[in-house]
């Protein structure tokens, strides 16, 4: 019968859906999740440290149900994959983090395009309601990681929720309600232990049936047309008096 690791189970208690382990000579615990391997690396001290991300661009290249790392001293592993074998040193491996950087490049509405190399950018002039059709692009420029780059954005105001991750490098909105609006873009690029972020700050006018103007101009109106209301009801009345008058002397 199967017996419950506590120790084990500690240590892949942050790490989902673990297919298959194994350890190597060196105690490391070599793991496949969700397509792709990682590795708990021994410490000195016999504690683990998690390597996952680094191993992202070799993520669903691997033979299914075959995945096996060979060792052949304590740095140097071989891993096989669908076309071959990958060679990688894990104390150098172990500390790769590549700097995850994003923009909102272009921003393109009507027949107007805003060029942007800022991280957070607004955008000045406020859209007119006829330009409420807006589309955004994004970048993450890193050549070592552009296969792996994923985006996940936000339109606040608009949005309840942060999308999905996608490698769409791009977001189209249409028929934007007038209002004050922040896009919001992340990325990923699969190394990073942290997201990078970028935003754009906009406004979009009213049409002018729904401005402040017009509003104080349908008050003006309102206000006018109670007003010769009041005069011609007063009219009605003081004519049916005079015609009652008039009944009254017959």
């Amino acid at each position: 019968s199967f017996v419950n690791s506590t120790k084990y189970s500690n240590i892949f208690a942050k790490v989902p859906d673990v297919n298959k382990c194994q350890q190597d000579v060196m105690g490391n615990l070599w793991y496949v999740a969700n397509g792709n391997i990682g590795v708990m690396k021994k410490s000195s001290d016999s504690q683990y440290v998690s390597v996952y991300k680094q191993f992202n661009p070799l993520k669903d290249n691997f033979v299914a149900n075959y995945e096996k790392v060979t060792a052949v001293d304590k740095n140097n592993f071989f891993v096989g994959i669908n076309d071959g074998l990958v060679h990688f040193n894990l104390s150098s491996i172990s500390k790769r983090n590549i700097k995850c950087n994003v923009f909102i490049k272009n921003v393109t509405f009507g027949n107007h395009a805003v060029i942007n190399d800022k991280t957070d950018f607004i955008i000045s002039k406020p859209l007119t309601y006829a330009e409420n059709i807006i589309k955004f692009t994004f970048s993450a420029p890193n050549f070592a990681s552009m296969s792996t780059t994923k985006f996940s954005y936000k339109l606040e105001g608009f949005d309840k929720k942060w999308s999905d991750w996608r490698k769409t490098a791009f977001k189209e909105y249409t028929n934007l309600r007038e209002g004050n609006y922040k896009m919001m873009v992340r990325a990923d690029n699969g190394y990073s232990t942290a997201f990078a972020s970028s935003s754009c700050t906009f406004k979009i006018l009213a049409p002018w049936y729904r401005s402040i103007t017009a509003f104080l101009l349908y008050i003006l109106l309102m206000g006018m047309g109670a007003y010769f209301l009041r005069i011609l009801i007063k009219n009605k009345i003081r004519k049916n008096k005079y015609f009652e008058t008039i009944e009254q002397r017959r």
